[in-house]
């Protein structure tokens, strides 16, 4: 019995508490919108902790009602653990490092949670690409409607934009997943709404103008035009594919050039005036990691064990926003090497089998190690959350698997023995 059927035989009031998970998931574009709306404009902060806080608890009951798998457990007892830890090394600034804690395990208990609810058919696969689609809807519009409206913030001193969104690189990660989740869906099949939405995302991509943004748009425009043109099939919604782009891209530089040229003129100053290009491509994170590390071994072994805190960043210690080595400062060598672990296991969970599955990952942490703010942040660590849940069910594209299924070997090994015979 295939998930769809599942589901349909368990809709009623078992689920309810489904239905209310994939509500918060739905807020999300909207409560970080008017949570940096309050931050900004009246210096008023508080709705989005107050958010997640609530989400954590909601994911929390969802555990009591329900038998816990022994990888959920370990993620619990983890989760405790870190609480009491971060507290104890953080000084001053506990209660910083306990916030940021649980940021750091609300995309891992939400991902596990929600594969959990899939696997047990309570959520289907038109509730996930619903979602979705929502998100991919609500991302762009609260970046472009603001824009026309010219009301909102800057991304960088009068470069780039960002509305009202207060992480810079949050939303840059939030909008990469939904450009990686319609460009799937666009290979998948071939329909204009996925290439509107996958138009509005690269739009909004553009508009923030981050390195990262600037370049998985790109990437995408550039993977999808080239399948495009070179499918076999040769359809006509394919042929329709990159004209479409290529209006897009003409609309782009007419409408936003101001905005595409001080983007680009940044870039040259920056790259002018960098030490090396490593320095420029790492926007001089890279010299603030010499520093930290200097700082994290000078700090003693106990610090090098343990680290010293999450709330760190924001107390006095060195901020390098690259989270593998924010990480390794704040949680220890232990603490980062428990949480590859569990990523790990995570990830394996997933049972991805496609190349494209495996791209999405790469990118997602190559952005999370080059700018930051992914793993241990409200917007960006439940965007990361969401796109590992998609991962879990992405259909196959017509593109070969990274491994075979053990029907496909067994079939594969008796056709090899019979024609031996």
């Amino acid at each position: 019995m295939n998930n769809s059927k599942i589901g349909d035989i368990k809709r009623g009031g078992t689920l309810q508490y489904n239905r209310v998970l994939l509500g918060f998931c739905y807020l999300l574009p909207l409560m970080d919108t008017f949570n940096g709306m309050l931050i900004k404009s009246y210096s008023v902060s508080g709705l989005g902790i107050m958010y997640r806080l609530a989400f954590l608890a909601f994911l929390l009951y969802g555990f009591i009602r329900c038998k816990i798998s022994r990888q959920l457990c370990v993620s619990l007892i983890m989760f405790g653990a870190y609480i009491l830890l971060q507290y104890f090394v953080s000084g001053g600034y506990g209660f910083a490092s306990v916030e940021l804690t649980v940021k750091l395990f609300t995309p891992i208990l939400m991902v596990q949670t929600l594969t959990r609810e899939y696997k047990k058919g309570k959520i289907i696969n038109s509730d996930v690409h619903k979602l979705f689609d929502w998100l991919s809807i609500v991302f762009p519009l609260t970046l472009i409607i603001p824009h026309a409206l010219n009301i909102g913030y800057t991304t960088y001193l009068q470069t780039g934009y960002k509305a009202f969104y207060y992480a810079t690189n949050e939303i840059t990660f939030a909008m990469c997943t939904m450009i990686m989740y319609n460009y799937h869906r666009l290979m998948i099949k071939v329909e204009y709404r996925h290439l509107m939405r996958f138009i509005i995302c690269v739009i909004s991509g553009i508009l923030i103008g981050t390195k990262i943004s600037l370049g998985v748009s790109l990437f995408f425009i550039v993977v999808l035009v080239s399948k495009s043109l070179f499918n076999r099939k040769n359809s006509l919604k394919r042929l329709v594919l990159p004209v479409m782009v290529m209006i897009t891209a003409i609309f782009v530089l007419r409408r936003f050039s101001g905005q595409v040229q001080m983007i680009v003129n940044r870039w040259l100053y920056h790259q002018a005036h960098a030490e090396n290009n490593i320095s420029f491509f790492f926007s001089g994170r890279n010299l603030y990691l010499s520093n930290g590390y200097a700082l994290f071994r000078k700090m003693g072994w106990f610090t090098q064990l343990f680290g010293w805190g999450l709330g760190g960043a924001n107390n006095g210690m060195v901020n390098i926003e690259m989270d593998l080595f924010d990480l390794l400062f704040s949680c220890g060598y232990i603490g980062l090497l428990l949480l590859i672990i569990l990523y790990i296991q995570i990830i394996k969970g997933l049972k991805i089998k496609t190349y494209t599955g495996l791209l999405f990952i790469i990118i997602s942490f190559a952005s999370s190690a080059m700018g930051g703010h992914v793993l241990f942040t409200g917007l960006g660590g439940m965007s990361l959350a969401l796109l590992f849940f998609y991962l879990s069910i992405m259909e196959p594209i017509s593109e070969k698997k990274l491994f075979r299924t053990k029907e496909a070997t067994a079939i594969s090994s008796t056709t090899m023995r019979s024609e031996a015979l």
